[in-house]
């Protein structure tokens, strides 16, 4: 069994936005909490890490949190999804409904998890607390039908989608930082001339662990523990 830990970045006012999720083996979920919860308390942090709260004094904290993600990645890996969001047409798709949209790519999210770690299955999937008028039951049953097709398969391995708020959560936090650093390097945002050196310097040293050209473009489809895609949309 797999638990996921999912949430997106830049989805209102930007071009790009980012969807990403990190998968951990059930059995070690408990192990990973733990050494990120460890280092909350040697920096003496009591809040929520996130990406937007990333600074110079808490610059080593954060590292350190990133650290834990690439020295396990024999039991966890990142999976992110980009998308243009200017080239969504929610009116003629989606009815209009911006969550429609956004849904959809939370599906092809999450259904990834579903091929790329199928041997690992069933799967839980832990959402970043959001205002939504997509029942979460109704994306919990597109997904386990479409794995059934898909597979001509049985098998439901979609068992729980939930929503949590981010502080209650430390892997999801460490999702947040990872993702913040995608869309903020898809986004351009390291590039502004008042950007955080501290950001900066975090995205290199995410960049730098890990093993890809960039955090911008797709990574090659075996690669699993760190994985980019930028979804193109099909407009027929």
């Amino acid at each position: 069994m797999i638990y996921s830990y999912v949430d997106e970045s830049c989805q209102n006012a930007h071009k790009y936005m980012a969807i990403g999720g990190i998968v951990v083996n059930v059995n070690q979920v408990i192990n990973i909490k733990n050494k990120l919860a460890g280092v909350k308390n040697t920096h003496n942090l009591n809040s929520e890490l996130k990406w937007s709260k990333v600074s110079k004094a808490k610059l080593p904290a954060y590292k350190e949190y990133i650290d834990i993600f690439f020295n396990n990645t024999n039991h966890m890996s990142f999976h992110g999804l980009l998308v243009d969001t200017q080239k969504i047409d929610n009116k003629r798709f989606n009815g209009g409904d911006h969550e429609v949209g956004f849904q959809k790519m939370l599906f092809q999210l999450l259904f990834k998890f579903g091929k790329v770690h199928r041997d690992s299955l069933p799967i839980h999937c832990y959402l970043h607390q959001r205002s939504s008028t997509q029942p979460l039951k109704k994306l919990q049953d597109i997904l386990n039908n479409s794995f059934k097709k898909k597979y001509e398969s049985d098998q439901e391995p979609y068992e729980k989608i939930n929503y949590i708020p981010l502080v209650a959560s430390d892997i999801l936090q460490l999702n947040d930082i990872l993702l913040g650093a995608l869309a903020a390097q898809k986004n351009g945002h390291h590039l502004k001339p008042k950007a955080s050196p501290a950001k900066k310097e975090l995205g290199s040293y995410i960049l730098h662990k890990s093993d890809v050209s960039d955090l911008i473009s797709d990574t090659p489809y075996d690669k699993i523990d760190f994985s980019i895609w930028n979804f193109q949309l099909k407009h027929g």
